[in-house]
Order: structure tokens, then sequence, then C-alpha cells
């Protein structure tokens, strides 16, 4: 035997069951606001109910991409060697701007 407490309207419903945009993670703000989000990193509440200003949205994991370990070395090498071609750019300039010509 299942006894109804109370009926709820729809609006209340949804509210009862949504997160609040401001509780949810920044990824998750800005695929609300903007409508998608990219990041290299895995976003908790996807497939949640999400409520801003009256307003409710479904968030879900559209694809993702693995990276291979390759991928993953020439990505590191990339960056290592931005970093290290930074660091000598801005130590040369040091140089010319400091010795006499």
């Amino acid at each position: 035997m299942v006894h109804v407490a109370q009926t709820c309207t729809k609006e209340k419903t949804l509210k009862d069951v949504s997160t609040a945009y401001a509780a949810a993670p920044v990824p998750i703000q800005r695929a609300v606001r903007t409508g998608s989000v990219s990041t290299h990193r895995e976003i908790e509440m996807t497939n949640e109910l999400i409520q801003r200003n009256g307003n409710y949205s479904v968030t879900r994991l559209a694809k993702t991409k693995e990276i291979s370990g390759v991928g993953w070395l020439l990505h590191y090498l990339f960056l290592v060697g931005g970093i290290v071609a930074g660091f000598l750019l801005v130590l040369r300039g040091q140089r010319l701007r400091i010795e006499p010509k």
C-alpha cells in the first residue's frame, strides 16, 4: 500500500531534485552559461539537473578523447621545450639589455 503525503507542482519537484547553479563546479557552471565546455580533467556532476535563474539544464559528457602514451610524451616534451625556450629567450634579452655595445 502506498500513501501519498502531498502532491507537488512540477516547478517544486524540479527545484527539489535539481542542483543550484552556485553549488555546481566551475566547469559545469561554464557549460550551463555558454552551452559547452572543454576540459582535460574529469568533471563531476555530469548527467545532473542544474537550475539557474528558473531555467533547468542537464549536463552530460559529450565525448572523451584518450591520448595514447606517445601522445602524452609529445605533449610534455613540447611543454617542457616551450618553457626552456622561453626561459632562454628571457635570459638572452636580459643580456642584450644589460651588456654595453
